[in-house]
């Protein structure tokens, strides 16, 4: 075993939390094997006719067309995901 006493607690506390962070953010997140396109097809349809209406594209939409790419190909379950890999 190596002698730990050479490095700091502040040092030892940082790769403490990266080893977790990487911990967390290996959990197993699969693509869903048969998406159902729909959802993401009504969010970028309804971006481009509001760009059509206003003539331009706001954060909003944006915003749903990610929501809506995610859950596309991960499923709901991206979220918790997100979550406890972002943490």
């Amino acid at each position: 075993m190596p002698d730990l006493t050479i490095y700091s607690n502040t040092a030892l506390e940082a790769e403490l939390k990266k080893r977790e962070r990487e911990a967390k953010t290996k959990i197993p997140l699969a693509l869903v094997k048969q998406p159902d396109f729909t959802a993401l097809q009504v969010a970028v349809t309804d971006s481009v006719a509001q760009i059509v209406k206003d003539g331009y594209e706001n954060d909003d939409s944006i915003h749903y067309i990610h929501e809506a790419a995610m859950e596309t190909f991960y499923g709901k379950e991206y979220w918790a995901w997100k979550k406890k890999a972002t943490q």
